[in-house]
């Protein structure tokens, strides 16, 4: 079974914030183990907070998490 992961932002520096969180393995740590019965990986949704800098992402916050 693949997984697939959709990231968007409401501008091109969120959505490039949400890309660098979930490539940062200290970061993604924030986002719960969500697994199936079959220990896959289940469907969730995660808003994040991103603060831009200057026309960078600098810090990216988990802020909810809603399991589907």
């Amino acid at each position: 079974m693949l997984n697939y992961w959709l990231l968007a932002g409401t501008t091109t520096f969120g959505t490039q914030g949400a890309v660098e969180f979930v490539c940062d393995p200290d970061r993604v740590r924030d986002l719960p183990r969500i697994s199936n019965a079959t220990g896959g990986l289940a469907p969730f949704t995660a808003l994040l907070r991103i603060k831009v800098n200057r026309g960078v992402p600098v810090e990216g916050d988990l802020v909810a998490l809603r399991r589907k």
